[in-house]
């Protein structure tokens, strides 16, 4: 939406008496014209647009105008995300308007060493921070980021002997 297109009318033949065309929308909420036919996108759909003649003679052209809608936002279920190392969290992303025509999201991660994101699901790769970004793929240049901070688990517990003996009352 938003986006305009210039239509060109030629009369046939070029010493016609009268040359005045009307150009018209069937449908104004997803596509206007100017008198000069001057197409402009307003929302996602489609419409007709007919240009016709002044003159009696009720010669009639028209087209169909399909308005494509671009995403205007992307929602996310999370700000941010701290998980452990081998540890995921399912992102959730919502775009809006539900009629966009094009609603595929990239998922990108800043650091893969830390966190990676697949198919909206992050993984704790290693200790450390990072962000993940969405972003449309539709042209509309929209992206969110979040902040992905990935905690170490312990993996072994070391002790200074294998055993002690001491009597009662003693300490060790």
């Amino acid at each position: 939406s938003g986006g305009t297109y210039q239509l060109e009318a030629t009369i046939y033949p070029t010493d016609a008496v009268n040359e005045e065309l009307i150009f018209t929308s069937e449908d104004e909420s997803i596509a206007t014209v100017t008198q000069e036919g001057l197409v402009t996108g307003i929302s996602g759909g489609e419409t007709t647009i007919t240009v016709s003649t002044t003159d009696g003679s009720n010669i009639k052209k028209s087209i169909k105008v399909t308005v494509k809608q671009l995403v205007s936002d992307i929602e996310l279920n999370t700000t941010g995300v701290s998980i452990i190392n081998g540890g995921t969290y399912q992102l959730v992303a919502t775009v809006t308007p539900s009629n966009a025509y094009n609603k595929t999201l990239k998922w990108t991660s800043k650091d893969e060493s830390i966190a990676t994101v697949v198919n909206e699901t992050i993984t704790g790769v290693s200790a450390g921070t990072t962000t993940i970004t969405v972003s449309t793929t539709d042209g509309s240049n929209i992206s969110k980021t979040i902040n992905v901070t990935v905690k170490q688990l312990v993996t072994d517990i070391e002790l200074n002997t294998t055993g002690v003996s001491i009597i009662s009352g003693g300490t060790y």
